[in-house]
């Protein structure tokens, strides 16, 4: 927030060559204390990189950690303070909540996204049942008939039409 688009575009562009290491806590601190990094951009700018023409090459990072502490994304702070005056845990308290908070609130809509996935499952899987059940019932009825016609018809043409029906019904019947 707060850039122009070509900063934003330059920006995003790098973030796509971070690797996930440069996000390690035992980098460099913003402020004692805090968990905020203060990350050097100059190992993955490229010759005539947008980011370095705009003298952007030193900012921020608060992690956004999910479980097992791994990293799913990153809050990049730019415009910070000059060298001359250090920062403190308490400048860097309101982004790191944020940053715990919006990591929360992604955890939530992730697990809001799996149990809805996980209830929609279980409907299709009510649905089949309920509807081996409805096709259960009548098929009892057709196989029990078949089996009595076939016990009834002499060998035959009739009796074999019959056994097939038989045959097909029990297999219809292991499939339900």
């Amino acid at each position: 927030a707060g850039m122009d688009g070509a900063t934003a575009g330059a920006l995003d562009a790098l973030v796509q060559r971070l690797p996930v290491s440069c996000f390690a806590e035992d980098e460099k601190k913003l402020a004692p204390g805090s968990t905020s990094l203060d990350l050097d951009l100059d190992p993955w700018l490229t010759p005539g990189d947008d980011m370095e023409r705009v003298r952007f090459t030193r900012l921020g990072v608060v992690a956004l950690r999910g479980q097992e502490s791994t990293v799913d994304g990153a809050l990049l702070l730019g415009g910070l303070r000059d060298g001359n005056e250090a920062l403190r845990p308490d400048d860097l308290l309101p982004v790191e909540t944020l940053a715990v908070r919006v990591q929360a609130a992604r955890s939530q809509a992730m697990m809001l996204g799996k149990l809805i996935e996980s209830e929609r499952f279980a409907g299709i899987g009510q649905l089949a049942t309920n509807t081996a059940q409805q096709l259960h019932n009548p098929l009892t009825v057709v196989l029990g008939y078949a089996e009595l016609l076939e016990e009834a018809l002499p060998h035959g043409a009739d009796h074999t039409a019959a056994e097939a029906v038989v045959y097909e019904a029990r297999r219809m019947k292991s499939i339900l």
